[in-house]
């Protein structure tokens, strides 16, 4: 499905004909709770949901540039909607369940939820001429999970890597074990915002010198 994007392009037919039989097979394995394969043996025709995460997401991106399938982008979508497990908005995935298999991304992965988004925006242009309300539906939630990841993922520039963050999760815990200590770095040395007392020993700790 990634590769459909440029190769769409081309005026091949064989390629042409790999890519219809592509997202035609993949819709055909889809599993009965809405989730698309992401490889499908060609000699067995077994089917591969492990590196489930994203999957679906390209699979919508591409039917909607070569063969539209509003039914099944519904379908699709709704298994993609229980993947939101705290209600937050945001997809979330086990360990090295995507394409990136390589990378030991899990829970809200940045990369799976702006892909989440594409997916959203192109299962809405799909909608609009067969179901306006869930088009709309669509749009709208595209623009809550893009809120969600600029909110969580996006730094700002404040100068302090979220430092009050930080210290408020970390709360009383520091007290009792000076081994995860943090210190705020003074405005004229601040380069990450927080410092390790193992990073800089001489800083005191909780007021007390060393």
């Amino acid at each position: 499905m990634i590769s459909l994007l440029g190769a769409r392009l081309t005026e091949d037919d064989q390629i042409q004909t790999a890519l219809h039989a592509s997202v035609s097979i993949l819709r055909r394995h889809q599993s009965q709770n809405g989730e698309i394969p992401n490889n499908i043996d060609p000699e067995t025709g077994r089917t591969n949901f492990r590196a489930y995460a994203d999957g679906g997401l390209w699979w919508i991106i591409g039917s909607s540039l070569l063969a539209p399938d509003p039914a099944t982008v519904q379908t699709v979508l709704r298994w993609y909607e229980c993947q939101d497990v705290d209600a937050s908005g945001l997809l979330h995935m086990q360990e090295s369940s995507d394409w990136q298999d390589l990378f030991c991304t899990r829970g809200k992965g940045l990369y799976l939820n702006c892909l989440y988004v594409m997916a959203l925006r192109a299962a809405a242009k799909q909608l609009a001429s067969s179901d306006l309300a869930e088009s709309r539906r669509c749009l709208r939630r595209a623009e809550q999970v893009a809120d969600q990841v600029n909110n969580l993922f996006w730094y700002r520039g404040d100068g302090d890597m979220r430092y009050s963050e930080i210290h408020r999760r970390i709360g009383d815990r520091t007290r009792h074990n000076p081994k995860t200590a943090q210190y705020r770095v003074p405005e004229r040395n601040r380069v990450a915002g927080v410092r390790t007392r193992h990073q800089n020993r001489e800083r005191p700790v909780h007021g007390k010198p060393r």
